[in-house]
């Protein structure tokens, strides 16, 4: 079986022999109406995948989504009366964590992906569309905003809306008519409120403005508005150069400028300040990096392999044999974190870093030993990162367009097939 399963890889990785993905033609008339935007991935031919073949990244992603699904047992089972962490009536519930609801939430989107591979898993598949369900109807407010806690900022609209909308495309299938709705519209209201509150000419820091450039892709490759691509492309554009003078030092930041057309030789960051002077953070940074990864995952845009680059390299150097990140001395945080993310996977299949399939291998057997040995307790990072760090690499996979192209599935063809 895993052999059959690491063959259905290769064609997937090799070939792109699949019918249009359910769904699809929607997305297909909303790409119609402007330029495609520019795709980098070489979906016709074998990528250099450096020191592994397609065989090895089969079953690396076999572990990984062995892992996954490990994880979210834990988190979703009540195995005793004390259990910290578990799933119950809609939420995730972590006793002993911090208080933030939409990044212990964050799991449901893990759910919707490893409920779509392999064997379809429909209890995985309920409960990412009852927390959802349950998290708009709870926290979101009539404007649009998703809210923490009262006098909140705002911040976890970013986080919220990101994560929904890719688990829209994940589940848009089994969606109820009204839930189908529900969601879309929530989708709709929170890149409204972000356009309306004037989050999209404010500098609030590089990770956040960021992400809500994502937010408004998603708004716009799911409603067809049109409004929302040219909103993306704004803040897009404003979060790598701010408008002068009130964000005078904001912005991407490069240290070293990169001359590889894709910025493989280039180190740089997107300021973060909070609240003396705006700089580098390398806690912040590694977040843009995450959001980074998954735009381009969604969007198969150049823009972002560019960006992978130069964060990547310029947080390389603070990187240790353990993969632990130095991130001591930043403008936010003054701190020592794993180093944990998708980016180095994601670079090393768009085919313009083979120099990282090593690093990813290591770096996925330090991402599970972290993962197990963090399954007694809460924390924020974990239920974030099995979205942003464990799913991102298999929807990398499952989309070898990008999330509105041709999808890799058993249901399209046998040549390009489930993952594991």
């Amino acid at each position: 079986m895993g052999a059959i399963r690491r063959t259905r890889l290769f064609w997937c990785l090799t070939v792109l022999v699949v019918l249009s993905a359910p769904g699809c033609s929607f997305a297909h008339a909303i790409v119609r109406h402007r330029k495609p935007e520019p795709r980098l991935r070489p979906t016709h031919k074998q990528v250099d995948l450096g020191g592994l073949t397609a065989d090895k990244v089969a079953l690396h992603l076999e572990r990984l989504a062995a892992l996954t699904r490990e994880v979210l047992n834990v988190y979703i089972t009540k195995n005793r009366p004390t259990d910290p962490q578990y799933w119950s009536n809609g939420s995730f519930i972590a006793t002993r964590g911090l208080s933030c609801w939409y990044c212990y939430d964050t799991a449901a989107t893990a759910a919707a992906v490893i409920s779509q591979e392999g064997r379809t898993d429909r209890q995985l598949r309920t409960i990412a569309i009852s927390t959802y369900s349950h998290a708009i109807r709870t926290y979101e407010l009539p404007s649009g905003e998703i809210i923490d806690a009262p006098g909140s900022d705002g911040v976890g609209t970013g986080f919220f809306a990101v994560q929904l909308g890719i688990t829209y495309f994940e589940l848009k299938d089994y969606l109820s008519a009204p839930t189908r709705a529900l969601w879309v519209n929530a989708i709709s209201r929170s890149a409204n409120w972000l356009i309306s509150s004037g989050n999209l000419t404010y500098y609030i820091n590089g990770n956040v403005n960021l992400r809500q450039s994502e937010v408004l892709w998603l708004a716009w490759a799911i409603t067809g508005q049109h409004k929302y691509y040219m909103a993306y492309q704004q803040e897009s554009q404003f979060t790598f150069t701010p408008t002068l003078p009130r964000w005078s030092g904001y912005g991407l930041r490069l240290v070293t400028a990169p001359t590889a057309p894709l910025g493989a030789n280039g180190a740089g960051y997107l300021t973060e300040s909070d609240p003396g002077p705006s700089g580098f953070d390398p806690s912040y940074t590694l977040t843009q990096l995450d959001t980074a990864a998954s735009l381009y995952v969604l969007t198969r845009n150049q823009r972002y392999i560019w960006l992978m680059n130069v964060l990547f390299n310029q947080l390389r150097p603070l990187v240790n044999a353990g993969y632990i990140l130095n991130a001591h001395g930043g403008t936010r945080k003054n701190d020592i974190v794993a180093f944990l993310t998708a980016a180095p996977f994601v670079l090393v299949m768009s085919g313009d870093r083979p120099d990282l399939s090593q690093f990813w291998v290591g770096q996925l057997s330090t991402m599970h030993a972290q993962y197990v040995s963090a399954e007694s307790f809460a924390n924020t990072g974990y239920y974030l990162g099995l979205s942003s760090w464990l799913a991102l690499p298999l929807i990398d996979v499952q989309y070898p367009d990008g999330i509105l192209g041709k999808q890799c599935s058993p249901k399209q063809s046998p040549k390009c097939a489930a993952l594991f």
